[in-house]
């Protein structure tokens, strides 16, 4: 047996939660490694940058990244398709026709999410009310969309759920309630932690609760 595929990321949730949930559910023996912060806070990735990253071969170095026996790629979208498509075919859409909308709603989501993260490293409070007022919406056409479907994209889980669970949580602790007028967007995240393997994961000593961000944000969540 080969060494197991590795998974490194900052010891934070970030961009790299939906796919550790993702390899947990498909049940995937991976080593979750974790880097730490360098100190002052302003140069955190110093280590990183000058100790780790020249040794991996990566074309593209930065995290997270993914190394499967020659597969060495970056990027945390692709990371997740390529989990999907290698370890949960049925978890990957396959009608071509219908493609489109898998993509589409894809970078809709990770817009969200990264508008998120803008706001934790840019924090004011003019911006966080600026950020409500422009991601509610968002989200209020996230639910509609979703509609009666029990899963993002119909009546079976995608990994796109996975990045939508992790969107969703990070927004919970920015402001617990953020979803008390969109009640499909909190079912959603309850119905994915009652799926075992979540459920699991998320009791388990190994399970990653916070931080959200890097120390280099002005919000510290």
């Amino acid at each position: 047996m080969g060494e197991k595929p590795v998974l490194g990321y900052w010891k934070v949730r970030g961009f790299a939660h939906s796919i550790r949930f993702l390899l947990k559910y498909l049940n995937v023996e991976f080593e979750d490694k974790y880097y730490g912060f360098s100190s002052p806070p302003d140069d955190y990735r110093k280590e990183w940058r000058e100790t780790h990253r020249p040794t991996l071969q990566l074309d593209f170095p930065n995290i997270p990244y993914w190394i499967d026996g020659e597969v060495r790629m970056t990027e945390s979208i692709p990371i997740l398709r390529q989990i999907a498509r290698k370890y949960g075919k049925e978890l990957v859409p396959s009608d071509s026709s219908t493609q489109w909308r898998v993509e589409m709603v894809e970078s809709y989501i990770v817009d969200i999410l990264i508008s998120l993260h803008r706001l934790m490293y840019f924090y004011n409070d003019q911006l966080y009310q600026d950020f409500l007022k422009e991601q509610l919406p968002k989200f209020q056409k996230l639910q509609e969309f979703i509609g009666d479907n029990k899963w993002l994209l119909g009546s079976n889980l995608t990994y796109l759920d996975f990045l939508l669970y992790e969107t969703l949580y990070q927004h919970t602790v920015l402001k617990a309630d953020i979803f008390q007028d969109l009640p499909r967007l909190t079912q959603h995240i309850s119905e994915f932690e009652a799926l075992p393997a979540i459920s699991n994961y998320l009791s388990s000593p190994d399970f990653l609760k916070g931080p959200v961000i890097t120390p280099g944000a002005k919000l510290k969540i």
